[in-house]
Formats: C-alpha cells, sequence, structure tokens
C-alpha cells in the first residue's frame, strides 16, 4: 500500500481496500479522544477522593490572581495521565489538548486552553523542597487509613521492601551498585498484600538499608497509621535486610508492633543443636527417598523446620528464630544443605512450618504490587535531574496505582475481568475512543456502539455511583 503526502502533515491518503475508494486521514478532531477510560477513573477519584487528599498536603503560597492552574489541577493532569499510561511529561505538549484529559481536570473541552504545559509542569514538580515532599508522602497513608477498611481493623501485615530504578543520567542523588552495574535509586515500598494497595513509596539512594534508616523512614508513616487506628496491632514482614538490631529493637520497643523478617546468615546459627539435628533428620529422611527413586519421576527433595532461641554477639537479647532447611543433589550429584532463617516477635505458638510457609512466605506478593506500581506504571522513569523532583514522581505513580486499585475494586466479583493486570485495564477500560461535545448546560461524551468493553464499563460506573466500593473486609 503506497502512502501519498497531501499538503499538511498531520494528513495522509492511503488506498482503501473499500473498491473504489481512497482512505483520507487527518490528526485534527479536537473533541475526539483517545482515553475515553478516563471517566471512570475520574469517577473512583471523586468517590475516594484520592488526587483531592493529596493537593491538601501541598502549601500553594503562589499569588491566586496570577496562578493560571491550582496545585490541586498540577497533580490530578499528571496522575490522570499517568494512569492513562502516559508516564512522560513531554507527552503532555499534545495531551494538554486531549478533551477527556481536560474534562477531568475541570476544564471545558471546548475552551482554548489546556492542561499545564510540559515545561510548567516539571517547574511544579521540581518546586518543593525536600520537607514538603516528605510531607506529601504521607498522603498515601492517609488514603489507605480512610479507604482501606469499612472500620479499623484488628491487625494488618505490611511488607516492606525495595526495589532498583536505574538512572539513565546524572540524576542527583544516585548510588552506582555492584550488583546491578548501574547508577540508579532503591526506593522503600511499603505494601498491603491483603489488599494489593501501597501504602507508602519513599525515594532513596540505592545503598544498602540500615536499621536506623529503616526506623527513620517508617516512624512517620507508623504515625499516620497510629492516628488512624490506635489500637491496631501492626505486623512487619521484610526479608534479611530488616532483620538488623536497630530495627528489631525498634519493634520489640513500640508497642502494638510485631516482626518477622528474614535473618542475615550469622555463623552461630549453623552451628545450633536444633539446626544441627534437624539437619541431620533430613539428610536421613532424603537418603531413603533418593533410594527409593525410580527414573522419570521428580528428584527427591527433604525440607523441614525448626524452632530455636538465639542471640547474636550485637543483641542484647535472644529471639525467637526459625529455620527452614532444604536438601537436594545437584545434577553433578553434589549433596547440597540449604538453610534460611527467619527471626520473629510474634508471641502466638505455631508450628516453625506454619511461621515460615504460612506468614513469611507470603511477602513474596509484594513483589508483584512493587512490579506493577515500576513497570505497568512506569515508575521506574526517574528523569528528573534533582533527586527532590524524582521523590515527587514517585508518589504520583503511587497514587495512580490506588486509583487502580479502585477500579478492580468496583468490577463485578463474579466477573472474569475481576484479576486483571494494569496493562489489561488499560486496554479494556481507559484506551477506548471517546468525542466530548460541550453544550451550554452539558457534555456530551459519545463512544463507539461496538466497544467490547461497553457491559463491563456500564457495570463498575454503577457500582462507583451506588458507592459500593469498598477496598478491603469487614475485620
Amino acid at each position: 500500500m503506497q502512502n501519498e503526502q497531501l499538503e499538511f502533515s498531520n494528513k495522509f491518503v492511503l488506498n482503501s481496500l473499500v473498491k473504489g475508494k481512497k482512505l483520507i486521514g487527518i490528526f485534527s478532531d479536537s473533541e475526539t479522544s483517545s482515553n475515553g477510560g478516563i471517566t471512570l477513573i475520574n469517577e473512583i477519584d471523586k468517590l475516594l477522593g484520592i488526587t483531592r487528599t493529596a493537593s491538601k498536603y501541598l502549601t500553594d503560597d503562589r499569588c491566586a490572581v496570577r496562578s493560571k492552574y491550582s496545585f490541586y489541577q498540577f497533580l490530578k493532569s499528571r496522575v490522570m495521565a499517568i494512569s492513562c499510561g502516559h508516564e512522560d511529561v513531554n507527552d503532555l505538549d499534545r495531551l494538554r489538548h486531549d478533551s477527556a484529559l481536560k474534562e477531568s481536570i475541570g476544564i471545558d473541552p471546548a475552551c482554548e486552553y489546556g492542561l499545564p504545559s510540559q515545561p510548567t509542569t516539571s517547574k511544579f514538580e521540581s518546586s518543593f523542597s525536600d520537607e514538603q515532599v516528605q510531607k506529601f508522602s504521607l498522603c498515601l497513608p492517609e488514603i489507605y487509613t480512610t479507604h482501606s477498611y469499612r472500620k479499623p481493623p484488628k491487625k494488618i501485615i505490611l511488607d516492606l521492601d525495595e526495589t532498583f530504578m536505574p538512572c539513565y543520567g546524572n540524576q542527583q542523588g544516585s548510588v552506582f551498585t555492584g550488583y546491578e552495574q548501574a547508577y540508579g535509586y532503591k526506593p522503600l515500598f511499603v505494601i498491603d498484600i491483603k489488599l494489593g494497595c501501597v501504602v507508602a513509596i519513599i525515594e532513596r539512594p540505592a545503598q544498602t538499608i540500615s536499621g536506623k534508616e529503616i526506623n527513620t523512614l517508617f516512624g512517620p508513616i507508623f504515625q499516620k497509621i497510629r492516628e488512624a487506628w490506635p489500637d491496631v496491632e501492626i505486623v512487619l514482614r521484610g526479608d534479611s535486610h530488616y532483620g538488623k538490631d536497630d530495627f528489631l529493637t525498634w519493634c520489640e520497643e513500640t508497642e502494638g508492633v510485631t516482626y518477622i523478617t528474614g535473618l542475615p546468615g550469622y555463623k552461630g546459627l549453623g552451628e545450633n543443636e536444633e539446626v544441627q539435628k534437624t539437619v541431620t533428620r533430613c539428610i536421613e529422611r532424603f537418603e531413603r527417598k533418593e533410594a527409593k527413586f525410580k527414573v522419570g519421576k521428580p528428584k527427591p527433595e527433604v525440607r523441614d523446620y525448626c524452632e530455636f532461641s538465639y542471640k547474636a554477639k550485637t543483641w542484647d537479647i535472644e529471639r525467637k528464630v526459625i529455620a527452614r532447611i532444604l536438601i537436594f543433589r545437584t545434577k553433578k550429584g553434589e549433596l547440597v544443605t540449604n538453610i534460611r532463617y527467619i527471626v520473629t516477635s510474634i508471641e502466638r505458638q505455631h508450628a516453625p512450618k506454619y511461621f515460615y510457609t504460612r506468614i513469611y512466605a507470603k511477602r513474596g506478593q509484594a513483589e508483584n504490587i512493587i512490579k506493577e506500581v515500576k513497570l505497568y506504571l512506569k515508575a521506574d522513569r526517574q528523569s528528573c535531574k534533582k533527586l527532590v523532583g524524582n521523590k515527587f514522581r514517585l508518589i504520583l505513580h503511587g497514587l495512580s496505582h490506588w486509583l487502580f486499585v479502585g477500579i478492580s475494586r468496583a468490577i463485578p466479583a463474579h466477573s472474569k475481568h475481576k484479576r486483571l493486570s494494569i496493562p489489561r485495564l488499560q486496554n479494556l477500560l481507559i484506551k477506548i475512543a471517546v468525542q466530548m461535545k460541550s453544550r451550554a448546560r452539558t457534555i456530551i461524551a459519545i463512544f463507539t456502539s461496538s466497544s467490547p468493553s461497553e457491559d463491563l464499563f456500564l457495570k463498575i460506573l454503577a457500582n462507583i455511583q451506588n458507592k459500593s466500593v469498598f477496598l478491603g473486609n469487614v475485620s
């Protein structure tokens, strides 16, 4: 098919498959948007007040008369664009005149001016001090405590984890890591996997996190949760990075906080009598299973658990430690003893296997939530020169994730679309064509009647309008 360039660069002509006709295209209809599903996201935002809550954490000291856009409009335009798959601020040069996005922040689609431009938005994101952004980051814990449960829960489990985000320029505060062989950041995520939501995100350099730093970063988040839920029991869960004496001591000294974390492989752990007995017992079981092994069946392995008290040299007290012992043979015939340790302050009496498999091992689900924010919503685009700008942007991606949590909860319970990923939800519900026609007293959004998502779209909208969107169960 041969293209014929017309007089204007935004027009093109093609040979149509309809006999005797040509196909002429033009990018000129300002009323049409490819982000029709923004109306759903906007309704969720109005119901839960996500961007409105976040904007309250920003102090606008500009002259109101000389300010064309409010901080709320700046904030919401970026969050809405991210939710539509446009994480790059440069996209706003075109998107600022998108009719659906204009309507979502309170600008008439027929109005000549549009959303804030790219230079104006970039200046807005980098205009705050580090203290202001730290205050702004507390909007996520407030949204969590306001919209996660119908009534204050008795217990919540929060996962602490970090993820590497590479920097592609000379970003302020980026650190080189040998493991990743790149410069970047390693933000701290606080996740509630029961609800599949982000409780907090804090930008930080890509270096090993210390116990003192964990206490400093998590302290304000803890206080925010405590203000809303004074009696809630908080269980903190993490990998071996968090099994450090400073952090464990803080948890033990803080009322209503318990922990279950991985434990670094101290030398004395493997010499514990209970561990040695369990290893010997596992090897004997493995040898018996191996003697009965038949070709064509899965290779045998033995897994067992034990519990003991342990006190490292740097600790002031003994702590409960659970060991998971795994025995298997490599392809080269070597017998391998793999031992992992966790430490916990949970006083309830459970079998060691229960602690490891039913409580600790579930922390892996937090990585899926981080993946949604980092990869699906493109939060790893840390392209701002200033560290404070990247901190601010990361929180915007967290707010966008909350909008998709709300959309997911609004999908009917027995729908086949209930567990769709964010990219699938964007393709099915957000990236649909709409024509926004502005009249004197109404704005008419015209969708195509051949849309495969029409029924689902209307059911979600009905659930939102009925205010039947609850993020958590009654506890």
